[in-house]
């Protein structure tokens, strides 16, 4: 088994972000876990995870450029 990652060494993979803010996310956005009597932890598969639900996608825009949501809808 591979070791597990700690808080600390979660902020550091996102960029130096605080503690207390991965702490926050891992509560709202229910991130898979591993707690160590009160101590959270994530293995590497649980990071993957992490980061795969959180990767957002961009959509492809509809209607032509400069064109507003408003004049795309009266157009289609």
């Amino acid at each position: 088994m591979s070791e597990l990652i700690t808080p600390e060494q979660m902020a550091e993979r996102f960029q130096g972000v605080e503690v207390s803010t991965v702490m926050d996310w891992n509560r709202k956005y229910d991130w898979p876990h591993v707690r160590v009597g009160q101590q959270v932890r994530w293995t590497e598969e649980q990071y993957d995870e992490i980061v795969r639900r959180q990767t957002v996608t961009p959509t492809r825009p509809k209607g032509l450029p400069g064109q507003t949501q408003r004049s795309a809808r009266r157009a289609s």
